[in-house]
């Protein structure tokens, strides 16, 4: 349907005016002519040219209705991943299955518009399904449609799946509101079939070398009860351990852990693997690779103390549970001449007023320091000993409980440290306040009673390459006895030593040129991505360099690339890698300066399609229920056809659209224009009035 309405902001008087003027203009041209018939002609045509002329000098408005027709979107949906040809039943034929599904789609889009989705761990549009995810997502699915969608006329969703998630939520809550029916395609076999496999592997990522680590391995089999079965843990330097066991039942679970030893700094890959049954569904699951990073972190440490004191005990005694760390421990008379074997030093109580630690501060200038600041410290001394800080002090001893700064981001901390910290005893110290120019943060605020004073009691110091922290009171051996009295182990004060300690003693990087991935580890699915920095002599970034990099899988495969220019830094997206342990050397040079930087990443396998490959046909009953469609088989694909077509709500909608055009714009009239103009010209000069 088509209509049209010409109207202005001004009034109609206007309109009524251009007609009176148009008329006279005629009647004074053409009155005097004696043929009244050409006479009349002529009049008539000049009226109605200038009248036109004079409403389009009103600029009036036409608003224009049209009709539009849209058809119901029917929106397909594959799922593509891994699962689903292994899930199959046996007489179920993928090829088959395809034709008769393409040929469905066909016949789809004779009646409505069509849109074909891919989706796994993402959603992708696209015709062909290859079942390469790794991952299944059917929330995401769903959350795609109803950001790309949602203003268009959707009749029906078609979800073929197997109904096997392992990523996201169920998408029920989406169902259950959605105005949209969702016809659902049963792919997979229901039916648990003869399987054994590795269900999940639980391990620490980042281990320190000569520790043991431990590797949890849990274990299902389906369909094999009296098989036995061996599982085998088999390190890169040489470890083998091995493990036997019977299966009891048909439905068979079980967690075993092996013990393993970091003998070497590195990434070291534990290859894992339980014997097959004949008759499994897929091997593909009876193996797993994992990769342990063994970090070669132990420091050492100097701890200086004015006295024997029971904080020197606790902090002892948490450092040497970590086997990263060595501790030495000297009292004031004893304070050793060379410090260079040490990577953090630890000053409880000192200076003091019997001892100076000045000409110790001054050969040892930039090394980490954990200032613990006590009732026996000599503030004055302390203040004059180094320039980074400067303490108040009242010298009125008061106790200070601790309050967790939220906002404290230089190091992350467990919840039980948290909890540690808002219930401890009270520190005590002679302090009132600090003052420093350089970076501070506060871990842990003061409180007096009741009042959260803002002032800090734990706090670190970033003060060019070196770094200091600061505890403003005596007395945290009675949070380690608090954490076990709580707990009944000391982790939580534990881990806030050492994290403590880890922060002051890491070193910061000062090459010119560096290379590393966004990630030590990324997963099959996602893109490997990898940054280079490039400095001058003075630090300043150089940004036009040309900087490649060779990339070397542990199968010595090889990829080469450029690094393209972001910002004042360098990114190479490298995209996705199959799952390995990669090498690369970077090269770039700077004038006639060559430099080269190596490093390692890993590449991590997806395992969550074959943890379970039995499809769960009830989950897309509750989707096609909830959302008031139906649940279908592959072979029923024509009752879909016969469902869309007796659905009310998939039914065309008509829109009507109205667009506002200037008069004046309209070609057509433009043409009336030169039509009249013309036809007067025609007449006058035939009858020779010209």
């Amino acid at each position: 349907m088509f209509a049209a309405i010409i109207f202005s902001d001004l009034s109609a008087w206007w309109t009524l005016l251009c007609l009176i003027a148009g008329l006279l203009y005629a009647y004074t041209l053409y009155s005097k002519i004696d043929r009244k018939r050409i006479a009349y002609l002529l009049f008539s045509l000049r009226a109605v040219l200038v009248t036109l002329l004079g409403i389009l000098l009103l600029a009036p408005l036409i608003q224009i209705q049209k009709d539009r027709e849209e058809k119901p979107l029917i929106i397909v949906a594959n799922d593509n991943s891994a699962s689903i040809p292994l899930s199959a039943t046996k007489d179920f034929n993928m090829q088959s299955y395809k034709t008769e599904f393409n040929q469905f789609v066909k016949e789809l889009d004779t009646k409505y518009d069509i849109e074909l989705l891919n989706f796994g761990s993402d959603v992708s549009i696209s015709e062909n399904s290859d079942f390469s995810e790794q991952q299944t997502d059917i929330s995401q699915l769903f959350q795609y449609i109803q950001q790309q969608y949602s203003y268009r006329n959707i009749g029906a969703i078609i979800l073929a799946s197997d109904g096997i998630i392992n990523k996201g939520n169920s998408g029920t809550q989406f169902a259950s509101v959605s105005k949209t029916p969702i016809y659902t395609i049963a792919l997979g076999d229901t039916t648990q079939r003869k399987d054994l496999l590795i269900r999940n592997v639980n391990y620490n990522r980042i281990v320190y070398r000569d520790n043991k680590y431990p590797i949890e391995i849990s274990l299902s089999a389906y369909q094999t009860k009296g098989q036995k079965v061996t599982i085998t843990a088999e390190t890169q330097d040489g470890q083998r351990q091995n493990k036997t066991f019977t299966i009891d039942s048909d439905d068979w679970r079980k967690t075993e852990t092996f013990h393993l030893d970091a003998k070497k700094a590195g990434i070291q890959k534990v290859n894992l693997l339980v014997t097959g049954i004949e008759g499994e569904i897929t091997l593909d699951n009876n193996k797993q690779s994992v990769f342990i990073e063994v970090l070669d972190g132990r420091q050492k440490v100097l701890l200086l103390a004015n006295a024997p004191h029971p904080d020197i005990n606790a902090i002892k005694q948490s450092l040497d549970a970590n086997k990263n760390y060595e501790t030495d421990v000297f009292l004031g008379e004893n304070i050793p001449e060379n410090s260079d074997d040490y990577d953090v030093i630890i000053l409880h109580n000192l200076p003091s007023s019997n001892f100076s630690v000045k000409n110790f501060l001054t050969q040892n200038p930039g090394k980490p320091i954990f200032y613990i600041i006590g009732t026996a410290t000599n503030i004055p001394a302390l203040n004059q000993s180094q320039s980074v800080f400067q303490i108040q002090s009242n010298a009125q001893i008061q106790e200070l409980l601790p309050i967790f700064n939220q906002g404290f981001s230089h190091f992350s901390i467990s919840e039980e440290v948290v909890n540690l910290i808002r219930n401890q005893a009270p520190l005590i110290t002679s302090t009132n306040s600090l003052n420093t120019n350089s970076e501070f943060q506060s871990l842990i605020s003061q409180q007096k009673g009741n009042t959260n004073t803002n002032l800090p009691l734990l706090g670190f110091i970033a003060n060019g390459n070196a770094k200091y922290g600061i505890l403003l009171g005596e007395g945290i051996w009675r949070w380690r006895l608090e954490n076990y009295k709580r707990a009944e182990n000391f982790n939580a004060f534990d881990e806030l030593i050492s994290k403590t300690i880890q922060f002051l003693s890491a070193k910061e990087d000062k090459r010119r040129f560096r290379v590393y991935p966004s990630k030590s580890r990324f997963t099959e699915d996602e893109n490997v991505i990898l940054n280079a920095e490039l400095y001058n002599n003075a630090y300043n970034p150089i940004e036009d360099a040309e900087i490649s990099v060779d990339v070397r899988g542990d199968n010595n495969k090889s990829y080469s690339y450029l690094f393209s220019k972001k910002d004042k830094f360098y990114e190479l997206n490298a995209g996705l890698l199959p799952a390995g342990e990669y090498s690369y050397i970077a090269k770039t040079n700077v004038g006639s300066e060559k430099h080269e930087y190596r490093g390692v990443f890993v590449v991590e396998k997806l395992h969550a399609e074959f943890s379970n490959i039995t499809a769960n046909h009830q989950l897309l009953y509750n989707l096609s229920i909830l959302s008031g469609g139906k649940l279908f088989y592959p072979s029923e694909l024509d009752k879909i056809l016969d469902e869309l077509t007796n659905n009310e709500k998939v039914t065309t909608i008509i829109y009507t659209e109205n667009n506002y055009e200037d008069l004046i714009d309209l070609k057509w009239l433009f043409a009336i224009l030169i039509a009249l103009l013309s036809t007067e010209w025609f007449l006058r000069k035939r009858n020779g009035l010209l």
